[in-house]
């Protein structure tokens, strides 16, 4: 009997496992029906994800729980850090280390650390994908680069970021090859560089990246870099999303004052905020070369801009000094221009300058220049000197709360073909020979302006112009 029972219980047993079994399963093929879900590219991101973001996530994951930290100690680090180190430099050639460590990290990436100490590199340090490149502080840590053509080559890699480090090129004592930037890159997506400090370096660039998505370059510096006029020490061409936000860029470059910050064929949103601009011909220059889908949208925040046109030691003159350059091209106008808060000075002399412009827009549809606090000082000035330049097609634009002062000619000028639909309203213009020069321009509502001080005229409107306009109740 108890061995029937034995065998009745046992049978039992075996059908509840078997309807648990069954739960069980009907369970993990509803999970594995939601994974399939959650992988299947054609669906939209909204309450799942694709594959590529699946991926993306677990990459990140791996990297934050398997991350593996390789350490470099320079020639003169000290004791503590070499002995701690899984690599030390000679004080020659140093980047053969650095990139021995690099080349040393798993397939998901990780961290390679260079310890306090200089870093002498005759070649460029090459990234890799999921990288983190970190010194130990600009004052601490430095790559002092020895004939080498740049000092940091992404090339073509993705989740990267490059900080605490000095980049010192040695009063330009190197000779400059083929490359022409310090750090640079084609078609990375989600790049950080945050807290570096590069100067003395005679390539054309400080740092210059191409086709980059997701690209943020954050609380550096640069200064006293560049070669020729065209010398930017931030260029950013073709790309998408872009930040740059809490960088001092001075004295740039030796004998021509050339650019501080451009980005060329943006797309996506551009945020370009809290940057301090000193002693550059040219602040913020965002502009458009080919047709197509670019500048979606531009938001230029609390910069600070000191522009000068002439180098102090040389004598020499840059012929079109600016604070913030926007500019699409005529089949393709830049859209969604939001510029604002900004403080833009200038201290120029003539020296064949055409034009000497606070913030000039061109080519655009749907800008708002708000809230700019711009004075040009202009010495010996004989050609254009305007605080906001509007030029050929801009519509749908809005002007107002803003600051112009000194501006020589103009506060505020309206110049060229197919201006139109453009509020102006609630600026003050003084210091100048006109407040408001409306020279071309169509549906303009000029409105509420205080154009007190001026020489010649506070709101000069050309025969002819704004004949569908509203002007009236400005303070002149």
């Amino acid at each position: 009997m108890k061995k029937e029972k034995s065998v009745t219980s046992s049978k039992k047993v075996s059908k509840n496992a078997v309807i648990k079994a069954i739960l069980v399963i009907t369970v993990l093929l509803a999970g594995i029906g939601f994974a399939m879900a959650a992988w299947d590219d054609t669906k939209s991101t909204g309450d799942t994800l694709t594959a590529s973001e699946w991926n993306a996530m677990v990459n990140n994951q791996k990297s934050r729980i398997n991350s593996v930290t390789l350490v470099v100690a320079a020639s003169d680090s000290s004791s503590q850090s070499k002995a701690a180190a899984n690599y030390v430099c000679d004080g020659t050639d140093d980047q053969v280390e650095i990139n021995n460590a690099i080349s040393a990290l798993p397939s998901y990436g990780g961290t390679v650390r260079l310890m306090e100490g200089t870093y002498r590199i005759s070649g460029a340090i090459n990234a890799v994908s999921n990288l983190v490149l970190e010194g130990c502080g600009w004052e601490n840590t430095k790559l002092l680069m020895r004939y080498s053509d740049s000092a940091i080559d992404l090339l073509g890699y993705d989740n990267i970021t490059i900080r605490d480090i000095e980049i010192d090129g040695d009063n330009r004592a190197y000779v400059s090859g083929t490359n022409n930037e310090i750090i640079d890159g084609t078609g990375n997506e989600d790049v950080t560089i945050e807290h570096i400090y590069i100067h003395d370096c005679g390539t054309a660039y400080g740092i210059e990246l191409w086709n980059a998505k997701r690209l943020r370059i954050l609380n550096s510096k640069f200064t006293r870099i560049g070669n020729t006029a065209d010398s930017d020490p931030i260029s950013i061409q073709e790309s998408e999303d872009v930040t740059i936000s809490g960088n001092y860029v001075y004295d740039n470059v030796y004998e021509y004052r050339a650019g501080a910050i451009e980005v060329q064929d943006g797309s996506g949103k551009i945020i370009i905020t809290n940057n301090h601009v000193s002693k550059s011909q040219g602040g913020l220059s965002l502009t458009v070369h080919n047709a197509g889908e670019h500048n979606t949208e531009f938001i230029v925040a609390d910069n600070i801009i000191e522009v000068y046109n002439v180098d102090l030691e040389t004598n020499t003159g840059h012929i079109y000094p600016y604070g913030i350059s926007m500019q699409g091209i005529s089949d393709t106008p830049a859209t969604r221009y939001i510029i604002t808060g900004n403080i833009i000075n200038a201290n120029v002399d003539n020296h064949n300058a055409v034009a000497n412009v606070g913030i000039s827009v061109k080519y655009a549809n749907g800008a708002v220049i708000s809230s700019n606090i711009i004075n040009n000082i202009a010495t010996n000035q004989e050609n254009g000197n305007y605080g906001i330049y509007i030029g050929d097609n801009v519509a749908n634009t809005t002007i107002s709360s803003n600051l112009c002062m000194n501006c020589y000619y103009a506060g505020i000028k309206l110049e060229g073909s197919n201006i139109e639909d453009i509020i102006i309203t609630d600026n003050r213009c003084g210091g100048s020979e006109i407040g408001i020069d409306i020279v071309n321009g169509d549906y303009l509502i000029i409105r509420q302006n205080n154009c007190r001080g001026n020489s010649v005229d506070g709101v000069n409107v050309t025969t002819g112009q704004n004949s569908n306009g509203i002007e009236g109740d400005n303070l002149e």
